[in-house]
């Protein structure tokens, strides 16, 4: 009862402020489409500048639900509305910091309302870098609000947003970039083509985040393009691999990048204690930001998220086809010890090494994590000191033969197959006799054999194997996915990921 009356007596107090003329607005509950805001205006012309008041007045929207004084301020927009008076355009600027989707819809039809005088207000708001970028982002939609009720005006709001996208600091920041891409999509709402030019060389010199809006979607607006239908968008691939839009955090900027594979630890994902130190996500890949040329300097943005999210959704339920190739595979990872990460691989391995300097095993299963993410000229290094150590390791000399056929050295790849086939000759493994004999013919023809990603020896990997396995390290499928999975063609990788064709491994009879 007290916490009621504690309520009540706050209403009361924010209410109090304001004339008893305003009473009407305090009275109405959620608006439900059927208030006479026409009707209510006439009874509140008198009083704008308290109206305008109510409508920047947070306290409002502090009471409880329950509370109809509580959406006073949105009623008292939907009255500015109706009245359009000029003495609002200013102080109204006031609401572009705040939350709620009611400020993103209702703003933009109250500066509708007030016209071309709010014009100056509006521009001098998104031209200034101090205010922040979603509150310049309702600036311009209000200017496009505006040139599409009042045609008169509306080619000197284009061309006040193209002169927008060239402002000397436009790729200052990832705030600008993204102020200028919301700038974009606007324009394209007006659908003014004298724009194109300008958003075309905004897009060429990389200023604009492709996330959320692509030089394809503006000619659509701009009817350059055939509308895209839903169910031909799957057919707009651009390229074959994993389509993933990455952060990068030395510039802030957002990027798709395509790669081979990308895979998600979904058991670390639930481990608070080891996700904090490692990241789920695993790329085996150098990863390059292409605006400000960053190593490995990544995060997950709301885009990335969405993908995996996506991928997770479309291996439980019937959902949008997507290309096998470009699927995030959701795995868990062993090595010789056991269920692990590969980055806390890394470290085992090294504090192993040190223990033990002269087991060439442990420099093979170091470069097997190495060459499994992107890091094959380390990779190399430690294949060359486990041969070294033991000439005839036939593991090492495989992953010495791969990286040299990645890396184009096709003469160097053909010497080391060459070792391979030998060595196994030798211990009567003509399985792998034969492969090495196939992968040489075809690097003489200039062809680089594909290699499995999960980048294990050559001898399979088995997940439930003991700790016997000394050199071991692939992924595991954590979620067998619910639709069939593409045809393997026989002289395809093998998906166990040890690096041997599909014939060769589990696609022989028996396997």
């Amino acid at each position: 009862m007290p916490k009621l009356s504690f309520r009540k007596n706050k209403t009361k107090e924010v209410i109090d402020r304001y004339p008893a003329s305003l009473a009407p607005l305090f009275a109405l509950d959620y608006e439900t489409g059927d208030t006479d805001y026409t009707a209510l205006a006439v009874e509140l012309v008198d009083y704008v500048t308290e109206v305008i008041d109510v409508a920047l007045d947070m306290d409002f929207l502090q009471l409880p639900e329950s509370e109809p004084a509580g959406w006073a301020p949105i009623h008292a927009l939907q009255v500015l509305r109706e009245l359009a008076p000029i003495e609002a355009a200013e102080p109204l600027t006031g609401l572009f910091n705040e939350e709620g989707d009611w400020i993103g819809e209702d703003l933009p039809a109250v500066y509708s309302a007030i016209g071309p005088q709010a014009i100056p207000v509006l521009r001098d708001y998104l031209f200034t870098a101090s205010h922040n970028p979603r509150a310049r982002i309702i600036a311009s939609n209000c200017l496009v609000a505006i040139g599409q009720a009042h045609r008169d005006v509306r080619n000197q709001i284009v061309q006040m947003l193209v002169d927008f996208l060239d402002r000397p600091e436009a790729d200052e920041s990832a705030d600008e970039e993204e102020i200028t891409t919301f700038v974009i999509a606007d324009l394209g709402e007006l659908g003014d083509r004298t724009a194109y030019e300008a958003i075309r060389r905004a897009f060429d010199e990389d200023r604009v985040a492709p996330a959320i809006v692509s030089l394809e979607d503006i000619e659509r607006e701009f009817r350059m393009r055939s509308p895209l239908k839903p169910e031909d968008a799957i057919k707009l691939r651009r390229e074959p691999g994993v389509h993933l839009t990455l952060q990068c955090t030395a510039c802030g900027r957002e990027r798709e990048h395509i790669f081979d594979n990308v895979y998600y630890d979904a058991r670390l994902a639930s481990d608070r204690k080891k996700s904090e130190k490692y990241s789920p996500l695993i790329i085996p890949e150098i990863v390059v930001c292409p605006k400000c040329g960053a190593v490995d300097q990544y995060e997950l943005g709301p885009n990335g998220q969405m993908k995996i999210t996506a991928d997770l959704l479309a291996r439980t339920f019937a959902g949008p086809d997507v290309a096998p190739d470009d699927r995030i595979r959701f795995m868990e990872f062993s090595d010789r010890w056991g269920s692990t990460h590969p980055l806390e691989a890394l470290e085992r391995y090294e504090r192993e090494i040190a223990r033990r300097p002269n087991d060439p095993e442990l420099y093979v299963g170091y470069g097997n994590v190495l060459k499994f993410l992107g890091k094959q000229n380390e990779a190399r290094d430690q294949f060359q000191q486990a041969i070294e150590l033991d000439s005839g390791d036939i593991d090492a000399w495989t992953g010495l033969a791969q990286i040299a056929g990645v890396q184009g050295n096709l003469t160097e790849a053909i010497d080391a197959w060459r070792e391979v086939q030998s060595l196994a000759t030798a211990k009567d493994d003509r399985p792998l006799a034969a492969e090495a004999s196939e992968f040489i013919a075809e690097l003489q023809r200039g062809v680089v054999p594909p290699f499995a990603p999960a980048l294990s020896t050559h001898r399979q990997f088995a997940a439930n194997e003991s700790s016997a396995q000394p050199d071991r390290f692939a992924p595991r499928n954590l979620m067998p996915e619910k639709r069939d999975q593409p045809k393997i063609g026989r002289n395809d990788p093998c998906p166990c990921g040890s690096g041997r064709k599909y014939k060769h491994c589990h696609g022989r009879p028996g396997s």
